[in-house]
């Protein structure tokens, strides 16, 4: 008798071992998702993420189901939760409000639609897709409607204050102005997607970015590919990041580092700091260009871009998958102790060649 009631409480043990060892996946449609694509699924989405964030399993699944669409107000999901490993399966389509007007949000916190802010072990990743509908704000003049002009129309979604992410797979489209942006993260890998680091340093702040990698990413009829943005008077890094194996095709601007970013309609003014930009890696990047400048290179004269390393790039120009013989530029503006090795075009006149024995 004794030996059947331990038997029966060491396997009753082993079952609660198993379990808690499988992941906690919760569909946003428990929570009261309709996914029409017309009716508000925000405070569902809400509810389905207390659910996973409270959950005692150890790690954590976040499921948007294929073949529905979700309409969604600017939403944030913050990580400060009992599972250690969330992951976000988005494998339906998301929609953002089409009208500017129709935000629901406080002015202070309108600047990105999706955000995911103090995480430390994420995943997103899906055959999903993020529409942001921004082609009313393309069309909103800033003279005439500054508040959103310049709150508001940023990232379609946001990394904060996070680490250990990887991001793959999904798509984004029509957005307000940014795809992708993260700021003050480390450990963030990121393949098959639209890519922007910044805006980092704005208001004086101190920010820092490093140890991104983004490999495998496409590039379609955007205005700009690859670009790390900081403002004016900032504090902090941009540093250890990777852009590899990536593809343009009638991209404007391919590749940027900007560091002249200032308030809009403001005269800007010289600072004497900045937000550090170093040890950067451009490796495999091929396509066609519209633009003039296929790579701009604005760095701070108080605190330049260092160790900008470019390899085997080839931009053509070209349009409709043709191409022309016209010649893209480069813009190269404070830039130190940085090379290209391979072959390199356009030209990059303020990197070293380097020579390989």
């Amino acid at each position: 008798m004794g030996l059947k009631m331990l038997f029966s409480i060491s396997f009753f043990q082993w079952v609660l071992f198993v379990q808690s060892m499988e992941p906690f996946v919760y569909d946003v449609n428990l929570a009261g998702a309709i996914g029409d694509g017309e009716s508000d699924d925000t405070e569902a989405f809400k509810n389905a993420w207390n659910v996973v964030c409270s959950s005692h399993i150890s790690s954590g699944i976040f499921r948007v189901p294929y073949g529905q669409k979700f309409l969604l107000q600017p939403l944030t999901f913050n990580g400060e939760c009992r599972p250690k490993n969330i992951t976000f399966q988005i494998d339906g389509i998301l929609i953002a409000p089409s009208d500017p007007s129709s935000w629901k949000c406080k002015e202070t916190n309108c600047n990105n639609w999706i955000t995911f802010q103090h995480f430390d072990g994420l995943i997103i990743q899906g055959t999903g897709s993020l529409h942001g509908q921004g082609q009313k704000w393309w069309q909103m003049g800033c003279m005439h409607n500054k508040v959103l002009c310049s709150s508001q129309k940023a990232a379609s979604f946001a990394i904060l204050d996070s680490k250990n992410v990887h991001i793959s797979g999904l798509t984004s489209m029509d957005s307000r102005k940014w795809h992708i942006s993260i700021e003050r993260s480390s450990s963030v890998h990121a393949s098959k997607l639209t890519y922007f680091i910044g805006s980092l340093g704005e208001n004086g702040r101190r920010e820092t970015v490093e140890y991104v990698t983004v490999r495998r990413a496409n590039f379609y009829a955007t205005e700009n590919g690859l670009k790390i943005k900081t403002w004016q008077g900032g504090h902090g890094y941009a540093r250890y990041i990777r852009f590899e194996h990536i593809s343009f095709s009638k991209v404007i601007r391919p590749i940027i580092i900007d560091q002249y970013t200032c308030p809009l309609h403001q005269h800007c003014k010289n600072y004497s700091t900045a937000v550090e930009i170093s040890n950067i890696l451009y490796n495999d990047l091929r396509g066609t260009t519209n633009g003039e400048i296929a790579v701009e290179l604005s760095c701070s004269k108080s605190v330049p871009c260092k160790n900008i390393r470019m390899k085997d790039i080839q931009l053509d120009y070209g349009i409709n998958g043709k191409m022309y013989d016209g010649h893209p530029k480069s813009h190269c503006l404070n830039v130190v102790q940085s090379w290209d090795e391979g072959y390199v075009y356009p030209n990059v006149h303020c990197l070293t060649k380097k020579l390989s024995y």
